[in-house]
């Protein structure tokens, strides 16, 4: 397979880590905020990609917590023949 963009990328984190990792993403990675919620705040990149990162209090976090030990991802991509 050859990736050809992120569609989606979660990201679980810390209540102390939540709006450390939102500012990194928005101002140092000038991803745009599409939409902000206390608990999960959804980015975008210029190809169109998000990235959502969930606090405690969503039940995405509990998911994470319980499925996941990293980040879940969302690909677009090509079978190689």
């Amino acid at each position: 397979m050859r990736v050809l963009s992120i569609a989606w990328l979660g990201i679980s984190t810390t209540k102390e880590n939540y709006l450390p990792l939102v500012s990194f993403l928005h101002d140092t990675m000038n991803m745009k905020i599409e939409f902000e919620e206390p608990s999960t705040t959804e980015l975008s990149l210029e190809s169109h990609g998000r990235v959502q990162v969930f606090g405690p209090g969503t039940h995405y976090h509990q998911f994470f917590a319980r499925n996941a030990t990293g980040p879940i991802v969302a690909l677009f991509g090509s079978r190689r023949h």
